[in-house]
């Protein structure tokens, strides 16, 4: 189980580079006043990482096998993980994120950050369709 964990750590962790990579270049290419903010940001790519662990067939099966507390610790986990990147980030100048300040309230708004993409995660994953693998996956788990 515990090899599971971590292998599905390095997946997300994966999906959300890979999203925010994606998110950055297309608030790049939007006009000005349409680029993406970083509360927009982190609640997209939080909610890519669900879908993404709850649809993809290679996947979603064996992440949906986990208990309700590793699934849950992977990806709310994984949210904080992002917020705090974006935040050493900015304050580091390796990545720069419009709205993100290194100060008090800088660290207040990661909370939000956190809070916001932590909440696009989890209502993503319950509006997310079940597979017939995955419902198969949770009635083993639970027998």
């Amino acid at each position: 189980m515990a090899k599971n964990i971590l292998k599905y750590l390095g997946i997300g962790l994966v999906v959300l580079v890979a999203a925010i990579g994606v998110l950055m270049v297309v608030s790049l290419a939007l006009p000005d006043g349409w680029k993406l903010t970083p509360e927009i940001l982190v609640t997209l790519a939080a909610a890519a990482l669900s879908f993404s662990l709850a649809r993809i067939p290679s996947w979603r099966a064996e992440f949906a096998a986990l208990s309700v507390e590793a699934k849950v610790g992977i990806n709310i986990g994984l949210v904080v993980l992002l917020a705090v990147f974006m935040y050493v980030g900015t304050c580091t100048g390796w990545l720069i994120i419009p709205g993100i300040v290194c100060s008090v309230v800088g660290i207040k708004t990661l909370a939000l950050y956190i809070f916001l993409a932590a909440g696009g995660n989890q209502l993503t994953y319950i509006a997310t369709p079940e597979a017939s693998d995955v419902t198969a996956a949770k009635a083993t788990r639970a027998s």
